[in-house]
């Protein structure tokens, strides 16, 4: 009797313990799921966060791209017609030490052009340009380089570097695109009818005949 009641308690005792150890590995596996779940939690969340930056870098790349696409269809859109006028301006062969200087101006529009910028320069004082208008730069006795006229801009958007023009902030601001086309200097004077002494001084509108000779010219080689 006294056996089988020690017996009992033995198994009781066995079965006492496999239930509390039972019941430790449940709270061992509740809480190590809890930290896994939290853990993978954190991780989820760090791998949407890493998919929500990578859809929002790529949306605004497709934004730029679009807005780089509108901006180049737009400017091939704006064309030449028989009607578009002709400004011209110099660009000197050297710097000046001092005052305004066109070959500077110039060669920071080359730059600004080769680090992705708008090219720009400012209008004659007669502020008369408008979208489609050919410009050219003409380097006396060389060349003739020309280009389009693609925006127009009030004078308070002209360029710190050109502070130094006195008497020209009253010009407006004219956006250029290149025509990719450039006249030797002997044809710029046969086809505008000057005289081989010509000498462009200062940014200029070209009158009726040159005007009309050019943009023909023009109109028939690009």
């Amino acid at each position: 009797m006294n056996t089988f009641s020690h017996s009992i308690n033995i198994e009781d005792e066995y079965n006492n313990m496999l239930y509390s150890l039972h019941n430790e590995l449940d709270s061992l596996e509740l809480q190590f799921s809890s930290i896994i779940s939290f853990r993978n939690n954190i991780l989820f969340k760090f791998i949407i966060k890493i998919f929500h930056n990578l859809n929002l870098f790529l949306v605004i790349k497709s934004i730029q791209y679009s807005l780089n696409n509108f901006k180049s269809n737009f400017i091939n859109r704006i064309q030449i017609t028989r009607k578009s006028k002709l400004l011209y301006t110099p660009v000197a062969k050297t710097k000046k030490s001092s005052g305004p200087c066109s070959k500077k101006d110039w060669e920071e529009q080359i730059i600004r052009h080769t680090n992705n910028q708008q090219m720009m320069w400012d209008d004659s004082s007669t502020n008369k340009s408008i979208l489609g208008d050919v410009f050219a730069t003409i380097f006396n006795s060389d060349k003739v380089d020309f280009y389009i006229i693609t925006k127009i801009l009030p004078s308070n958007n002209r360029l710190e570097t050109w502070s130094n023009n006195v008497g020209q902030t009253d010009r407006q601001v004219l956006y250029i695109s290149s025509l990719n086309y450039s006249m030797s200097w002997d044809q710029w004077i046969q086809i505008s009818n000057y005289s081989p002494s010509f000498k462009c001084q200062g940014t200029k509108n070209a009158g009726e005949p040159t005007r009309r000779n050019i943009i023909t010219h023009l109109l028939n080689h690009i």
